[in-house]
């Protein structure tokens, strides 16, 4: 198994290509790039998974599923909230854009106010496993970022963890669909039920194991 990490914008916006035989599960649809990247690397797109609702990891979702026609999972909560621009974020993304780096990057990373994009195809509210090229999916949630948060763990080795797991931070609660109560009771136990030596791999920043990250009550 191939992982190819691909970074956007100056939020630095990760993506996860990860490869099997000739098929592709994508991590998070941060821009439309993605669509050629894939394409050009002449893969099977089967599954886009989301690992939460906000509109800078949707990007290029609408894009990604025109193209291959890729099933889409995504926490339930989640799905409800992509199919707009008000509960996805997009139509606010360029005033916290222009609070954090300044008004000059809006134009980059606010590519639409007024993205929508249809619900996911796979939605669920507890653990869900699949199997996909010989691999086992573990899709958790994790809520506390948002709501609708939820982390990839593959194998039991590898665990794409979104905006709720960054190096050096603790995880930002305080959008409108964000609870410190849920996260401390719902995902800091699986966090802390973790190897150390898993691999994580952030939404945002470069990736490391978990003997790199102390687990916190927010």
């Amino acid at each position: 198994m191939e992982i190819n990490a691909y970074c956007f914008s100056i939020e630095d916006n990760r993506a996860y290509i990860i490869e099997e035989n000739g098929h592709a599960l994508l991590v998070d649809a941060p821009s439309a790039e993605l669509t050629d990247i894939i394409m050009e690397r002449g893969l099977i797109l089967d599954y886009i998974f989301l690992t939460h609702e906000h509109c800078d990891h949707l990007w290029g979702l609408n894009s990604l599923r025109k193209a291959f026609g890729a099933k889409v999972i995504a926490e339930s909560a989640a799905s409800a909230a992509i199919v707009s621009p008000k509960t996805n974020r997009a139509s606010l993304h360029h005033i916290y854009i222009a609070m954090r780096y300044g008004a000059e990057a809006t134009r980059d990373c606010t590519p639409d106010r007024r993205l929508a994009c249809e619900r996911a195809d796979i939605e669920f509210d507890k653990r869900l496993c699949l199997e996909w090229q010989g691999h086992r999916l573990d899709f958790i949630p994790t809520p506390g970022h948002s709501a609708g948060s939820a982390m990839l763990f593959i194998d039991k080795k590898q665990l794409f963890a979104g905006d709720t797991m960054l190096k050096g931070q603790q995880v930002f609660t305080m959008f409108e669909s964000g609870s410190s109560g849920d996260y401390n009771e719902m995902t800091l136990p699986f966090l802390r039920s973790l190897p150390g030596d898993t691999a994580v791999y952030p939404g945002h920043g470069e990736g490391f194991s978990m003997n790199e990250f102390e687990p916190r009550e927010k």
